[in-house]
């Protein structure tokens, strides 16, 4: 009796032919009932000739064949479910980043991109990257790049800058290749001593043309960050001391020149021992002030209340509390005297009794004011005279 022998192998090849022979093999296997198992058995299922004129022990024989095909049958359907999907799926083209990195006080450092196809492909996919994002790219292609530049893009190997435009040169991931780690595709990041924001280079992928047929972009955008490590030394020292109702005032400074704006975090205090209050709760706390770009030193004022109440001398006090792109330098908290308006202000005259004398100016008196305590600030005193002599 002949019959066909049929088997499904463990280990298909992934291409299109490959899934062809094993769907053949599946329909082969249900026509002749002979499969195998994984350890080579055959189940051999025999139809013999049907008696002339009877066709129940076909119907038998076609049953008993089913019967025993079923199992090995059961085995192979998740496999041929399998490459039915996987013959439908796409490869897909992928970029990954490096991950954030601080800039460093000088010297480079060079960064590196990864592009990646998903599985095998027939012919080549050409692609290529470009950058993007807040951070400057040098476009000179120096070796000591202008001042304020973040980055390069770099050639093969970081050999040469790639100059005047901000994508990569073209590269190809060619058949049955399924990776490439780029080192035609990077960046050369620059270190500073300016202070600055944390920096983002974007990276996109795209291809160059047409994409091939059956790949698609997957991750196509790579964000880093350049992060900034340089700080300003921030102190503060007090002005004047000041009488209640004006301002006291602060001078802030750094140790530089900044290159960009930097906010300073601030506590203002003062002290409230017994009936002292020369500062409204409004104006106490934490608060902020900002260092524009370009200069080293800003005031800060604080405005005291006047009231009619006696009291003592107080005092109000800023402090520089930590923030980002700065450190606190010595001093970091300075305070300011505070004068009550409440002062004994007393006057004496000498030479009270004096004669006119028959001309000129004979006997002058002298006024004499006190004031107790002292006080910080010139003040103005209104005189009135008054008397029975005539003015």
């Amino acid at each position: 009796m002949n019959h066909h022998e049929c088997s499904v192998t463990d280990n298909p090849g992934r291409n299109a032919a490959g899934i062809l022979n094993r769907v053949r093999s599946a329909v082969r296997s249900l026509a002749c009932g002979d499969i195998r198992h994984g350890d080579g058995r055959h189940l051999t299922a025999q139809t013999p000739p049907p008696p002339p004129n009877n066709k129940l022990p076909v119907v038998r024989s076609v049953v008993r064949r089913l019967r025993r095909s079923l199992p090995a049958l059961l085995l192979c359907l998740p496999l041929m479910l399998g490459f039915s999907t996987g013959a439908q799926a796409q490869a897909t083209l992928s970029i990954e980043g490096p991950d954030n990195t601080s800039e460093g006080n000088s010297g480079s450092q060079d960064l590196t991109y990864t592009v990646s196809l998903s599985q095998r492909v027939t012919g080549n996919v050409i692609w290529r990257v470009c950058f993007s994002g807040m951070a400057t790219r040098d476009t000179t292609g120096g070796a000591t790049p202008p001042l304020g530049s973040d980055y390069q893009v770099r050639d093969n190997s970081f050999r040469n800058p790639i100059i005047g435009s901000n994508c990569s040169s073209n590269a190809a991931l060619g058949t049955g290749v399924t990776s490439l780690s780029s080192t035609f595709v990077g960046v050369r990041i620059f270190g500073d001593t300016t202070p600055e924001p944390d920096e983002t280079i974007i990276a996109t992928l795209e291809f160059v043309g047409d994409a091939p047929d059956g790949v698609t972009l997957g991750t196509s955008t790579a964000t880093f960050n350049i992060l900034d490590d340089d700080t300003r030394d921030i102190t503060i020292t007090p002005g004047p001391q000041v009488f209640e109702g004006g301002s006291a005032s602060f001078t802030i400074t750094a140790d530089d020149e900044l290159a960009n704006d930097l906010t300073i975090n601030l506590t203002v205090s003062e002290d409230e021992t017994g009936i002292r209050d020369y500062v409204d709760d409004t104006n106490e706390g934490t608060t902020t002030l900002t260092l524009p770009a370009g200069v080293r030193t800003a005031t800060f004022e604080v405005p005291t209340v006047r009231d009619m109440t006696d009291e003592p001398d107080g005092a109000v006090t800023v402090t520089v509390n930590n923030g980002d792109g700065y450190t606190v330098g010595s001093p970091g908290s300075a305070e300011v005297t505070v004068s009550d308006q409440t002062h004994e202000l007393s006057v004496t005259l000498d030479n009270e009794d004096g004669s006119e004398g028959n001309s000129g100016i004979t006997d002058a008196a002298t006024l004499t004011f006190t004031i107790d305590p002292p006080r910080p600030q010139d003040f103005r005193i209104n005189i009135c005279a008054a008397g029975t002599a005539e003015r």
